[in-house]
């Protein structure tokens, strides 16, 4: 029996515990701070999100117990992502944040643009308003910086995302690069732990797979 198929039988769904107790939409009203979150991630440039995406594939799965415990929840069919649907019915309980913005927080994490959102996405969104210890920034800017210089590049990030994202973009995101248009951990530091006003369109590709 397919994967796919599996999760439906009648066998397996009597004996997971996955969607019971509260759902996402309850869970969410508990935690405005995840709110708050998804709205910061909204707001910050496009290399804030690529490095949230970069530490939130490098820390050890544990660490996000609780938010994966949510994404289980949003994932009403089990699909390993969260659609369109499924993020606004979690988000049902907030009528502050309106419509309008709830699709807005969607389209923010869905950076590939393909209508769903990935566990790495979702987690990069989730703690883009909390604060990040220095190692992992450190660990972060270290997998951008790919040629080891200490400095984040144009090219290093045309290396990061594969080749995928065009010029316009990459020099977006190194708006706020040194006169030879690179990026020393200073910089990113205070990039990502305070933010920086959004540049430009999302990056369209990961850097490395999703958990």
């Amino acid at each position: 029996m397919a994967a796919a198929n599996a999760k439906d039988h009648p066998w397996i769904k009597n004996a997971s515990n996955l969607h019971r107790g509260d759902d996402a939409a309850h869970m969410l009203q508990r935690h405005n701070d995840i709110v708050d979150s998804l709205q910061a991630f909204c707001e910050a440039d496009d290399l804030k999100k690529l490095a949230l995406e970069v530490i939130a594939y490098q820390t050890p799965p544990g660490k996000f117990e609780e938010l994966r415990i949510l994404f289980e929840k949003m994932d009403v069919d089990d699909s390993g992502t969260i659609s369109m649907a499924e993020f606004k019915k979690g988000m049902m309980l907030h009528p502050e944040v309106p419509q309008e913005r709830v699709e807005q927080m969607f389209n923010d994490m869905d950076i590939n643009h393909q209508g769903e959102v990935g566990y790495t996405e979702y987690l990069a969104a989730m703690q883009s308003a909390s604060k990040q210890s220095n190692s992992s920034l450190m660990g972060a800017f270290n997998t951008l910086d790919a040629d080891k210089d200490g400095y984040i590049t144009k090219k290093d990030l045309d290396n990061a995302l594969d080749h995928q994202i065009n010029n316009e973009v990459l020099d977006k995101m190194l708006a706020h690069a040194d006169a030879q248009g690179r990026i020393n951990f200073e910089t990113f530091k205070r990039l990502v732990l305070t933010g920086a006003k959004k540049t430009g369109q999302s990056p369209n590709q990961l850097v490395g797979p999703k958990k």
